[in-house]
């Protein structure tokens, strides 16, 4: 982007999506379903919003995403004035901060199933928001750019073993029969901090600035975990048996992206 304009980082990426679509139809199902009567989108929404709501420890994960989004929403749509207000940096070197940030990511992403089988699912979900939390509280205060590089990705592993604990718990735990519909009540309510969060932090940050915002947001979420201590993911957080992973089996979301790294789900 630093050599070429951020157009042309834009137009690569719109070809990516593009591409999704073109090879979207060439899939074809591995396995036969047997046909089911269709239930009517709002009965079936109702329907995982219960199971949401009567499994505790889904529920406080889904409470924990949705806390997460909301705050958090803001700190990612400003990243780039904070790059250049708060470190100073020009375009490419921004770009370097974001690469920085996805390279230590994925790293952390790549290795979560590991931890998934030796740390008990609700123990990583807590420890993966102090990792977020506390990543971003040290990026919130620095202005080194090698820091900011660093803990911003260290945060950005936090998001991955908090989604790669949500994700398993919930399809542990759901029936079968009932995965599409939690997954698609536990989603919606999940992102409805996402535009809530961005829209409200945006007018925050023109009274107090980004700074302030960033510092404010990141400590948000350290107390965030904090409190999770104290809930049912910290006192009871498995073994889990009965669902439709194998013990000990951390399951990626099918729909995960690596952009969803920081957007709990």
């Amino acid at each position: 982007a630093a050599a070429a304009g951020f157009e042309v980082a834009f137009l690569f990426k719109a070809a990516t999506f593009l591409a999704s679509a073109i090879f979207l139809p060439i899939i074809r199902n591995i396995t036969t379903r047997d046909a089911h009567a269709r239930t009517p989108i709002f009965v079936a929404f109702a329907a995982g919003l219960r199971f949401l709501w009567n499994e505790t420890r889904v529920r406080w994960a889904r409470a924990g995403a949705t806390a997460v989004n909301l705050v958090f929403a803001p700190l990612e749509a400003l990243l780039v004035l904070f790059a250049q207000d708060r470190l100073g940096l020009d375009r490419g070197g921004t770009g370097l901060l974001f690469s920085a940030h996805a390279v230590i990511g994925a790293i952390g992403l790549a290795v979560a199933p590991q931890v998934a089988r030796r740390v008990r699912l609700g123990h990583l979900y807590v420890v993966g928001m102090f990792l977020f939390g506390g990543g971003f509280v040290v990026v919130a205060f620095t202005r080194e750019f090698w820091v900011a590089g660093l803990f911003g990705g260290i945060g950005l592993v936090g998001v991955g073993w908090l989604n790669v604990a949500l994700f398993t718990l919930r399809q542990r735990l759901a029936p079968s029969e009932m995965l599409g519909r939690v997954i698609t009540a536990s989603r919606t309510l999940a992102w409805i901090g996402i535009p809530a969060g961005a829209a409200g932090g945006a007018a925050i940050a023109e009274v107090v600035g980004v700074a302030v915002l960033y510092r404010f947001g990141s400590l948000a979420i350290l107390a965030l975990g904090a409190a999770l201590l104290f809930s049912p993911l910290w006192k009871d957080p498995g073994p889990l048996e009965g669902g439709r992973a194998a013990d000990g089996d951390a399951v990626a979301s099918p729909d995960a992206t690596p952009s969803d790294q920081h957007r709990p789900g």
